[in-house]
């Protein structure tokens, strides 16, 4: 028999190559885990922040309904008496009787927001929304998320 010589496989190159695309794909898993969970807090946040602001809206719905109910029951044969729509509106509730104006401010719940909501209120007992107006207290977020090692 006769011997042949074989080359010996080098592996260094290959092994080398490998272990630069394990090192990737685990830079890129940890990436994807924080932006992930990043991606998942923000919307936590804005889902809170709908859900504050669903409830403020639904507040200022029911008092638009209260305001229709005491204006209807303020109406006496097609005029509107001024002094008995004031004692029937909802409490909080302001009557500029010169302009017909209705509105309210009204505050969330979770105290970082409010609605305010206005309707002028002609002498037949008619009405429209002049202002429905949602402001959101804002504050800075001054907090670092940084690794810390």
């Amino acid at each position: 028999m006769a011997e042949q010589n074989h080359a010996p496989v080098r592996t260094g190159a290959l092994t080398l190559l490998i272990v630069v695309v394990v090192i990737g794909l685990a830079l890129l898993a940890v990436l994807t885990f924080s932006t992930a969970r990043a991606d998942a807090a923000m919307a936590d946040r804005y889902g809170q922040q709908v859900t504050a602001q669903t409830a403020i809206e639904n507040q200022g719905e029911i008092w638009l309904s209260k305001v229709d109910e005491a204006i209807a029951q303020s109406t006496e044969d097609g005029t509107l008496v001024w002094d008995d729509l004031q004692a029937r509106l909802p409490q909080g509730t302001v009557l500029d009787t010169r302009t017909g104006e209705v509105s309210v401010t009204l505050l969330s719940e979770e105290g970082n927001g409010s609605l305010y909501a206005a309707v002028t209120v002609q002498s037949d007992g008619r009405f429209t929304v002049t202002a429905w107006q949602l402001t959101t207290d804002w504050e800075e977020d001054t907090t670092l998320n940084v690794w810390q090692g």
